[in-house]
């Protein structure tokens, strides 16, 4: 430790020192070369601070050196501890038994996160923390749908509603209030969370059934005497206009004979 103080003529009768600013646990040396055992430090950045007093009994100006205890030089072989944490919160660090492990994040919530993971080898020394960003995906609820619903010409105030139980592959819908015109119907399901579809809607038109007798010729409108191609709802052509009620293809559109 010599050379550390500049002291002039007068002689040197006391020296001290004391490591990173430790004033009060102060060491004397007895000698001006002297050796410091440091092996109780940690591994990492240290100081060690000295002065000298002279025969004058004047202390020196303190002077203080930095050095680094360095790790064990025998070569690490295995990996003794694992450790990872979640956003950066290092104090809620949980162990890893294996290295290939599933880790389950329950209480994360739904977006950005990050892991860190740091390992251990049989020199006790930990590596450097690895970081990894993942994102948490919201949690999708299964639904299920609880009822359709349906109206006619955009009259949507007036929309019927029927349960999914009550729904079988035909559906009846009276449009006996309708005129002999065209008209459309809109159709939309509501989920068991109470969530409605997108609307779809369809033209149809509204027909009366070809008079059987002289008295209900009288009744048929000008559409009854179109002589256009009729054809099923499963594509079928038909020999001729249908006489019985039901929901026929004419030109491309459902016509419904009531």
């Amino acid at each position: 430790m010599s050379g550390l103080a500049m002291m002039g003529q007068d002689g040197i009768t006391e020296r001290e020192y004391w490591i990173n600013q430790q004033i009060a646990e102060k060491q004397t040396l007895a000698e001006s070369p002297a050796e410091v055992d440091v092996s109780q430090l940690s591994m990492g950045l240290h100081s060690v601070t000295v002065r000298v007093k002279d025969n004058n009994n004047l202390w020196s100006v303190p002077v203080t050196k930095y050095f680094v205890i360095t790790p064990p030089t025998s070569k690490a072989t295995t990996i003794t501890a694992r450790e990872y944490w979640f956003d950066g919160l290092v104090g809620e660090r949980q162990s890893l038994s294996e290295s290939v492990a599933e880790v389950e994040f329950p209480s994360l919530s739904a977006g950005l996160h990050s892991v860190t993971v740091r390992v251990k080898d049989n020199n006790n020394v930990w590596s450097t923390p690895v970081t990894k960003f993942f994102v948490k995906p919201k949690t999708v609820v299964a639904t299920t749908i609880a009822r359709y619903g349906y109206w006619i010409d955009g009259d949507m105030e007036h929309i019927t509603t029927v349960p999914t139980e009550a729904l079988t592959d035909l559906v009846e819908i009276n449009v006996k209030s309708l005129s002999y015109s065209n008209h459309t119907i809109s159709w939309a399901v509501c989920d068991s969370k109470g969530a409605w579809s997108v609307v779809l809607t369809e033209e149809f038109e509204v027909v009366s059934l070809i008079a059987t007798n002289i008295n209900e010729a009288n009744q048929v409108s000008d559409k009854s005497q179109v002589t256009d191609d009729w054809y099923s709802l499963d594509g079928k052509k038909l020999d001729s206009r249908p006489t019985e009620k039901g929901i026929y293809i004419r030109n491309g559109r459902k016509v419904i004979l009531k």
